[in-house]
């Protein structure tokens, strides 16, 4: 933990992320100001608009930052060397999260007294900012416990981020669907019953505004929050006691826990044997057939659009008719490419960075195996590690295009600016995949061991054409622009950030990709 707090990374983290979201403030800011709309409705939108965003980043980026502490220990050999000292399964459990979520905590901490500003507005009183900072801040310790016994739970670093994806949409989805089922069963006579509704991290958050609080919600504000609480400590408690019989497990001693811990050794009795690889995908690309092997990805993707499914059936039955509007299609529409951009960037190029990470590229860069030959490998493990993704994708992406013109009213422009959107985005859609592939096979060979640098190069591609129109659209607008030119100005900055990275990382792999690789492996050795 120590060595954790000193990193130069965490003092950046501490300046650059409450320097962007005073940043997306002050643009909302600016955007909100008119001359019918009072402060307090600005400072009450601020306020909601960015507790919800900072909600939503720590149930997310918590699980990620403590699914791969414990399983890349296990995955180097280097777990049972901490069972060597005096240490307990507890205290290494402990350690780690304490490391691991010390820049996330500083991050989320730092943005607390930008929600002051709130405050000065009005509309926001001293209870309802103290509550809504506890529910993300809760939410970080409950992402984070789930991450950590994902970790525990799981070998592979993909693995263990879509367990722990499926755990925090198991607490927080399972009971309140359990709730709506008792509710049908009995052919919906009587009330919801709330209970339900305690370890969902969205309802704690409802429950903390001045809206809920001062009704029904109030009385089970604290509750549901102790109750999220709870769970991340059970998670963490459980990760402690399954830490030292998972390490056995995987050393071929202990498999009491088979049913958990699938990937134990190849030499239990009982053990069911991976079915050989079909020879034609070995025969057509042997690197493809390598880098299909992991087929988490989809699974992660799965889980995503089950809870996108979720938020979508929630608004209904809250709005009936009312969420039927052109931009929730076109906004549903945008979050399942997003979310499909996301998985993809997430998998272009493992297989190169965990062979770089373990030394073992240099044995793939001595086979006859040409550059052209492992690009194409990588191509055809993406299609085939998504290939039943990407129709049900195309289905669905119709209805919305389909459904935003159908409920269009008469006589507004509305509905055509938002389906004209939809295939802007569609457009910049192939093009980000095209970008994110190329990118990630740079990136794989010729950065560091980790693959933070490609995250924020990928972060680049997806996020700074929306940052660039936040902060361009209010102030260059030209005389001619109609309702249509902020799509316009977003496709233009969009296009031109892909074609620029496709341009510059496809260059890099086609002319420099032996030389990078030799390069980070002349690093890796110690010197004479």
């Amino acid at each position: 933990m120590r060595v954790a707090t000193r990193r130069a990374g965490t003092y950046r983290v501490r300046f650059w992320f409450p320097l962007i979201v005073l940043a997306i403030v002050g643009v909302t800011w600016m955007r909100l100001t008119a001359p019918t709309i009072s402060p307090q409705v600005v400072g009450t939108t601020l306020f909601y608009l960015t507790t919800a965003a900072l909600t939503l980043f720590a149930l997310a980026a918590g699980c990620q930052a403590t699914a791969d502490c414990l399983s890349v220990e296990k995955r180097e050999g280097t777990l049972g060397l901490l069972f060597l000292t005096d240490l307990h399964g507890y205290d290494v459990v402990l350690g780690k999260f304490l490391a691991n979520s010390v820049v996330l905590f500083y991050a989320l901490l730092s943005v607390v007294p930008l929600l002051a500003i709130s405050l000065l507005l009005g509309g926001v009183t001293g209870g309802e900012f103290v509550r809504l900072a506890l529910v993300f801040l809760n939410a970080l310790f409950f992402s984070l416990g789930a991450g950590m016994l994902a970790s525990v739970w799981c070998h592979r670093a993909d693995a263990a981020r879509s367990a722990g994806l499926g755990l925090i949409l198991l607490v927080g989805v399972l009971p309140p669907s359990l709730g709506w089922l008792q509710l049908w069963l009995t052919g919906f006579n009587g009330d919801y019953q709330p209970a339900f509704l305690l370890s969902c991290p969205v309802f704690t958050y409802w429950a903390g505004t001045a809206a809920a609080y001062g009704k029904s919600g109030g009385n089970l504000f604290y509750p549901s929050l102790a109750v999220i609480h709870a769970c991340g400590w059970l998670f963490l408690l459980l990760a402690g006691g399954w830490l030292s019989r998972s390490w056995r497990m995987a050393a071929g001693g202990d498999v009491k826990f088979r049913f958990i811990f699938r990937r134990r050794n190849a030499s239990a009795p009982g053990r069911k044997r991976r079915r050989p690889a079909p020879q034609a995908a070995l025969d057509e690309n042997a690197y493809g057939w390598l880098a299909m092997q992991s087929r988490v990805g989809a699974t992660s993707l799965s889980l995503v659009y089950g809870l996108l499914g979720a938020v979508w059936i929630w608004g209904f039955h809250l709005m009936r008719r009312d969420w039927l509007n052109p931009f929730i299609f076109t906004l549903s529409f945008w979050a399942l490419l997003a979310a499909f951009k996301a998985t993809v960037a997430n998998e272009v190029g493992r297989r190169l960075w965990e062979e770089r990470r373990s030394g073992a590229i240099e044995l793939l860069l001595s086979t006859p195996l040409s550059v052209a030959e492992i690009i194409s490998g990588e191509r055809l493990a993406l299609q085939r590690k998504f290939r039943r993704s990407l129709p049900g994708l195309v289905i669905i992406s119709s209805l919305l295009c389909g459904a935003c013109w159908w409920y269009r009213e008469s006589g507004s422009s509305g509905p055509a600016v938002m389906l004209g959107m939809q295939w802007a985005i569609l457009m910049i859609f192939i093009l980000d995949l095209i970008a994110l592939f190329w990118l990630g096979l740079w990136k794989s060979v010729a950065t560091p061991t980790t693959r933070r640098d490609f995250r924020r190069s990928a972060s680049v591609v997806l996020a700074l054409p929306w940052l660039l129109l936040l902060f361009l659209a209010p102030g260059f607008q030209p005389e001619f622009a109609g309702p249509v030119w902020p799509v316009v100005l977003w496709f233009t900055m969009s296009l031109f950030v892909d074609l620029s990275v496709i341009s510059y990382a496809r260059g890099n792999v086609q002319e420099k990709f032996r030389a990078a690789a030799v390069q980070c492996l002349e690093e890796r050795r110690p010197a004479r």
